[in-house]
């Protein structure tokens, strides 16, 4: 075993250690989720008020009718603001799923960084393994729902930034 704390000429392979332990979970959660992408049934409904929205009839599923439909006013503007920039470049469902997988991995990048400060004032010098971060990226099922169009990866980086 060798112990990486050691000075020396070991602390280049300390920091490349450190990079790729950083690395793998945004990674294996970009490779999953784009392997696994899919746009959810229910994300059409944002779609639909978001197309409402941009028509100037209010977050409504159907014009004239004062129906709330949406479970998430944030996610509902983001995917405004990504129709109004974005709509010349690509159709609102890869935006909406670009923008899941985007806010995914830059949750579980943020939440990596706070642990990592974390355990720094702990362990100076030591190499942390992000083994929560390689739980989540690694599950199926988050690779299933982070780019499905709908808040899950919004919910994952506000969870973190919190």
């Amino acid at each position: 075993m060798v112990d990486l704390r050691a000075g020396g000429g070991r602390a280049g392979g300390r920091r490349v250690l450190r990079w790729a332990l950083t690395a793998a979970p945004p990674v294996l959660l970009v490779v999953g989720s784009w392997s696994h992408r899919w746009f959810a049934e229910d994300a059409f409904i944002f779609l639909r008020v978001v197309d409402n929205v941009v028509a100037g009839n209010g977050p409504v599923f159907n014009a004239g009718e004062r129906v709330a439909v949406t479970t998430s006013p944030l996610w509902l503007g983001l995917l405004v603001v990504g129709r109004v920039l974005g709509s010349w470049a690509l159709p609102l469902e890869w935006i909406g799923l670009l923008l899941g997988l985007a806010l995914g991995v830059a949750g579980l990048v943020l939440a990596q960084w706070g642990a990592g400060r974390l355990w720094r004032d702990v362990e100076p010098g030591a190499v942390m393994v992000p083994a929560g971060a390689l739980v989540l990226a690694s599950l199926p099922v988050v690779w299933d729902f982070v780019p499905s169009g709908l808040e899950v990866g919004l919910a994952v980086a506000w969870v973190a930034a919190a």
